[in-house]
């Protein structure tokens, strides 16, 4: 097939007697399933217009299923690339399967196919990904600045030359694919960033909330770029809906211990859980130095 960086299935039913699809059809019982709702992931939620399924086993790029349970007309089917050759077998799969429960046309990236070509192709996607992940990898290493963000089943997940280094000299999935997966198997909260303004001032603002992982960003200017004077942390007792302080990010990652967070991907640190006990002690060292 012609180089693409998605898969678009859409499947139309063509009965004279339509029916709904039942939503197993599609899951097989198998695959997770869920949402993102205001840049955080819903796990065993769908929305009104769909939602994004993937296999526990190795969490990738995520498929989008665009789909309502009343809907009899249609179905549509979406994977970015690169993925994996399990996460592009899991898609194939919930094609075949609707096609085998509805009588549909399919269109394959706009290409008309029957279910027996669908699932001839396979081989080729998985050849055609993987020479797209191996121009991604390529085009990495000849550039120590550029970072790749990859929208994926729970998260987003951002690449660049260190990420990809293992993966230079491999032809297949399998390192990205385990990548994919371990940053992706244990959720964690990421911490937003807000700008602010106050007495005529500009200023960035990232809420660490108390005792859970998150991800917070290594360069917070980057996204508001010339837009904002300072950047502030404050941490937040969900439960006591209290505010435990403020200090600059510069401050807070100079006087947190390396021990805490760990290199997560090109854009994110992941932090260990703080305690109120810990976010009291970081904001009254900065207000002694």
């Amino acid at each position: 097939m012609k180089y693409a960086l998605k898969l678009e299935v859409r499947i139309k039913q063509k009965s004279n007697y339509p029916k709904t699809l039942p939503f197993d059809i599609i899951t097989n019982k198998i695959l997770k399933y869920g949402v993102f709702e205001n840049g955080h992931f819903l796990i065993d939620q769908k929305g009104k217009e769909g939602f994004i399924c993937f296999h526990s086993s190795h969490i990738g790029r995520g498929i989008n299923v665009h789909w309502n349970e009343e809907e009899k007309d249609e179905i549509q089917l979406v994977l970015l690339l690169p993925s994996t050759d399990e996460e592009i077998h899991d898609f194939i799969e919930i094609g075949l399967r609707i096609a085998k429960y509805w009588t549909c046309s399919i269109t394959l990236n706009n290409t008309l196919v029957t279910s027996q070509e669908l699932s001839n192709m396979e081989e080729d996607i998985e050849m055609m990904n993987s020479k797209i992940l191996q121009d991604v990898v390529k085009s990495l290493m000849r550039d120590n600045k550029a970072i790749i963000d990859l929208p994926c089943a729970v998260n987003t997940l951002s690449i660049s030359k260190q990420e990809v280094l293992p993966m230079k000299d491999v032809s297949n999935t399998n390192l990205y694919r385990d990548w994919l997966h371990d940053k992706q198997i244990n959720l964690s909260f990421i911490v937003a960033e807000e700008v602010l303004e106050r007495d005529g001032k500009r200023f960035g603002l990232l809420t660490i909330p108390l005792q859970v992982r998150f991800l917070i960003v290594k360069k917070p200017s980057l996204k508001y770029e010339n837009q904002v004077e300072e950047w502030i942390v404050q941490f937040y007792d969900v439960v006591q809906k209290e505010v435990f302080g403020y200090l600059t990010y510069e401050d807070f990652m100079r006087q947190i211990d390396d021990f805490q967070y760990e290199d997560y991907d090109a854009r994110y640190w992941l932090m260990k859980p703080i305690n109120a006990d810990t976010a009291k002690y970081l904001v009254a060292s900065t207000q002694n130095d």
